[in-house]
């Protein structure tokens, strides 16, 4: 984004290429107006150009500016998927939710049996929904990664990439390290030191995805041991290593969120225990080990 001293050109290739590293880069207002100010200068030296093109950039780089940059293009991207719900929709939703009030009023809460099997009902549901939601970062490394770059090549996997996740994705990836880092304390925090979520169920199947997370990015080591550096292979090598990869965090993934969703747990014993055993032992005086009976 810098730009860097070239004897043979003159000040208006500077302005060209400097006009051409700040399209479509945005800048704080006061290094704007700067820009402005120094473009419009025809006396300015061409170092005293370059000098002074390089000080606005490295304004916007600060995490600060950063951080404003990403939440105004996160706002700009859910504005524009709300803007594309229709009044249709907006309408089926506020029918489908009367419909519902009046039948629970009418039939549920009359009695007691049909409210507590109601209510057992959605408790089950959002289990499995909260426990699908544990895996909602590793599936986030998977688009970022691998699914991403192979969606220019095989453009049928854009039909697994809906543009809501996109938005997910975009956000992950500008701050991957500090989003795990921050998930991994308050997992640690919440889950594995107060006990919450009240259901085993779901705590379980949140460390998984923790787990899980953690270890993603070991079979893209060990290929670069033996392979080296993906940049230094061929675009046909490249391709097979992401697609191998994304098979590889697959067939992780896809049981676990097919378990999480059936309400079940690994029939593996090995990965049940390994799993079981970071989550310790409930504070229930009733509590017994899944596979024993203390």
């Amino acid at each position: 984004m810098f730009l860097s001293l070239e004897t043979d050109s003159n000040i208006a290739s500077y302005k060209m290429e400097a006009i051409k590293l700040s399209l479509g880069r945005k800048l704080p207002h006061t290094a704007a107006q700067k820009l402005q100010e120094i473009l419009k200068d025809d006396n300015i030296p061409g170092e005293e150009f370059i000098a002074e093109f390089n000080k606005i950039v490295a304004s916007s780089e600060t995490l600060r500016w950063k951080t404003i940059v990403y939440l105004s293009n996160l706002k700009a991207r859910f504005m524009d998927q709300i803007v594309k719900i229709s009044p249709f929709q907006v309408g089926f939703i506020l029918l489908l939710f009367i419909v519902l009030f009046f039948f629970y009023k009418k039939y549920v809460s009359k009695s007691k049996k049909r409210k507590k099997y109601v209510f057992g009902l959605i408790e089950n549901v959002l289990e499995r929904f909260y426990a699908f939601l544990a895996y909602f970062l590793p599936i986030l490394f998977v688009y970022n990664s691998y699914l991403g770059p192979l969606c220019t090549t095989y453009p049928l996997l854009t039909l697994v990439y809906p543009n809501l996740l996109g938005i997910a994705v975009y956000f992950y990836a500008k701050n991957a390290v500090l989003i795990s880092w921050v998930y991994f304390f308050v997992v640690f925090l919440a889950v594995l030191r107060l006990r919450m979520p009240k259901s085993r169920f779901t705590r379980f199947h949140i460390v998984r995805g923790l787990v899980i997370l953690n270890f993603q990015s070991l079979p893209e080591s060990f290929l670069n041991i033996f392979l080296g550096p993906s940049y230094l292979l061929h675009r046909d090598q490249q391709l097979n290593v992401l697609m191998f990869l994304l098979i590889v965090n697959l067939y992780f993934i896809l049981p676990s969120i097919t378990q999480a969703l059936l309400h079940t747990y690994p029939k593996n014993p090995f990965l049940r225990e390994a799993t079981e055993v970071l989550l310790g032992r409930d504070n229930d005086p009733g509590f017994k080990w899944w596979d024993r009976d203390y």
